[in-house]
């Protein structure tokens, strides 16, 4: 995780790496939060745009919303 963005695992054991900026808004547990308080092991919904694949507007990919869960929490 850096200011600009998060790198998520992905289910099939892949990566992806969300860029953000001060318009994504970001919950953890339903909360809203900051980046820094996603941490590594919760689980991530991730509404973002799509950039043109074969173009260098799919640079421009940005998440919208980063809803983070932690699943150790008690519910």
């Amino acid at each position: 995780m850096s200011a600009t963005g998060l790198v998520l695992k992905t289910l099939d054991g892949g990566a992806v790496a969300v860029r953000v900026d001060a318009k994504t808004r970001v919950s953890v547990n339903g909360k809203p939060a900051s980046l820094p308080e996603v941490e590594p092991g919760f689980v991530a919904v991730v509404a973002y745009t799509v950039g043109k694949p074969g173009t260098k507007k799919v640079k421009k990919s940005l998440a919208l919303t980063v809803r983070a869960f932690d699943t150790s929490a008690p519910a």
